[in-house]
C-alpha cells in the first residue's frame, strides 16, 4: 500500500495526532450545540411563564368575571354573540347600509377603471415587453446565424480582418440580404391574419353551437329558438376580436417601418440600406402591371422576417428610448392586448419557421462596402 511505512504500520506517523485533534473539535462543537439548545429551552419556558402570569392578572382584574361559574360564563357568551349577530343583520337589512355598500362598490370599480384607463408606467411597459418578446431557442438560433453572416469581417480568421499581405484580391467575406425579400414582413403578417381570422370565426361558430345545445338541454328548443340578442352578442365579440387584431398588426407594420433604419440594422448593413434606397427595382413596385402605377415600397414590403425578430428583441429598448406613453400603449388595456398578440405571433413564427424564413443572401457589391472594407481592399491592391 502507498501509506504503509517501513515499520509495517498502515498509519502514517502523524495520523493519531490528527485523529485526536479532530475528535477534540467534534466534542467542542457538540458541547456548544447542547448549550445553545439549553438556552433556547430556557427562553421558551420564561416566555410561557410570563404569558401565563399576564392571563391570570387580566382575569383577576375583570370584575364581571369574578365569582361567575363556568356555565354562567358560557351562557353569557352565547347570548352576547346572538345579540351581536342580530344587530349585524338589522344593520345589513337597513336601506342606509345597502346604499353605503353600493357606493363602496361603485367607488372601487371606478378606481379600478381609472387605474386601467391611465397610461402605463415606464417600468410596467418594460417588464411586459420583456416578457412577451422573449424568443424561443429555435428563433434565437436564426438570429444568431443571420448576424454571423452579416457581420463577418475576416474570411480566414475568427475575429478582425484578414492579413491582406497573404490574401491577394481580397473581398469582404460577409453577406447581405437579397432585396426585396422573397417573403417580406407584410406578406407574413397577412398570412398570419388569415389564420387568426379563420380561428375567430370558428370560435364564434362554436359559441353558437354551444349556446344552442345549452338551450336545448334546459328548454327543449333547437337552433331556431336562439334569441337575436344572443347571436348579436356573439357577433359583437367576434367583431371586437377582429378589430383588436387589425389594430395590432397595423401597429406592428408602422413600428417596423419607422424603427428599421435607426434600430434594426447592423453597422455593416448601413451602406446596403442606402444602396437599396437608390435602387428603383427595390423601392418601386408596379401595382397595375403596366408600369404607370409604380409606388414606393415601405421597409415591410422589402425586408424579411429576420428583421422582424430583431424588432421583438429590441422593442423594450425602443420603447424606453421613446418614452412609455407611446401611441401603441395609451392605457394599460392596450399594453395587455399588445403583449398577448405579440406572444401569439411569436408562436406562429416558431411553428411555421420553415415557411416564414426565406433568407436569401449574396455577396455585397462594391457600392455596398463599408469604409473599412474599402480601405482593406485598396491596401490589398497596393500590396499586390
Amino acid at each position: 500500500r502507498w501509506d504503509r511505512w517501513t515499520d509495517g504500520s498502515d498509519l502514517r506517523p502523524d495520523e493519531p495526532a490528527v485523529r485526536a485533534e479532530s475528535k477534540r473539535r467534534h466534542d467542542e462543537a457538540a458541547e456548544r450545540e447542547r448549550e445553545r439548545k439549553a438556552r433556547q429551552k430556557e427562553k421558551r419556558e420564561q416566555a410561557a411563564t410570563s404569558s401565563a402570569r399576564k392571563r391570570k392578572k387580566s382575569v383577576d382584574s375583570s370584575g364581571g368575571e369574578v365569582g361567575m361559574s363556568d356555565d354562567a360564563a358560557s351562557d353569557g357568551n352565547v347570548a352576547a354573540s346572538k345579540s351581536k349577530t342580530a344587530k349585524r343583520r338589522k344593520v345589513a337589512a337597513s336601506p342606509t347600509a345597502a346604499s353605503t355598500k353600493k357606493s363602496k362598490q361603485a367607488s372601487s370599480a371606478g378606481g379600478s377603471k381609472a387605474k386601467s384607463a391611465g397610461p402605463p408606467s415606464k417600468e410596467c411597459v418594460q417588464s411586459a415587453l420583456e416578457a412577451c418578446c422573449s424568443l424561443p431557442f429555435t428563433l434565437r438560433t436564426i438570429l444568431v446565424d443571420d448576424k454571423a453572416k452579416i457581420t463577418r469581417l475576416g474570411r480566414y480568421v475568427a475575429s478582425g480582418y484578414d492579413d491582406v499581405r497573404s490574401v491577394p484580391n481580397w473581398t469582404p467575406p460577409r453577406m447581405v440580404h437579397a432585396l426585396p425579400s422573397a417573403l417580406p414582413v407584410k406578406i407574413v403578417l397577412k398570412q398570419f391574419w388569415k389564420e387568426r381570422k379563420k380561428a375567430i370565426k370558428d370560435k364564434a361558430k362554436a359559441a353558437v353551437i354551444r349556446m344552442a345545445k345549452n338551450k336545448e338541454k334546459e328548454e327543449g328548443s333547437d337552433y331556431s329558438d336562439l334569441e337575436a340578442d344572443d347571436i348579436a352578442g356573439i357577433k359583437e365579440r367576434q367583431a371586437a376580436e377582429e378589430t383588436k387584431w387589425k389594430i395590432f398588426l397595423q401597429g406592428i407594420l408602422d413600428l417596423f417601418d419607422e424603427a428599421l433604419a435607426p434600430f434594426l440594422l447592423y453597422n455593416q448593413e448601413r451602406t446596403h440600406y442606402l444602396a437599396a434606397r437608390m435602387d428603383p427595382k427595390v423601392l418601386k413596385m408596379d401595382e397595375d402591371g403596366d408600369g404607370g402605377g409604380a409606388v414606393e415600397r415601405k421597409p415591410s414590403d422589402v425586408y424579411g422576417v429576420e428583421h422582424l425578430l430583431r424588432l421583438f428583441v429590441r422593442l423594450p429598448q425602443i420603447v424606453a428610448s421613446s418614452g412609455a406613453n407611446t401611441p401603441l400603449f395609451p392605457n394599460r388595456a392596450s399594453l395587455v392586448s399588445f403583449a398577448e398578440c405579440t406572444s401569439e405571433l411569436i408562436v406562429y413564427l416558431q411553428k411555421n419557421k420553415t415557411t416564414c424564413f426565406k433568407g436569401r443572401y449574396r455577396e455585397p457589391k462594391e457600392i455596398e462596402w463599408t469604409r473599412e472594407e474599402a480601405e482593406v481592399v485598396k491596401h490589398c491592391a497596393v500590396s499586390g
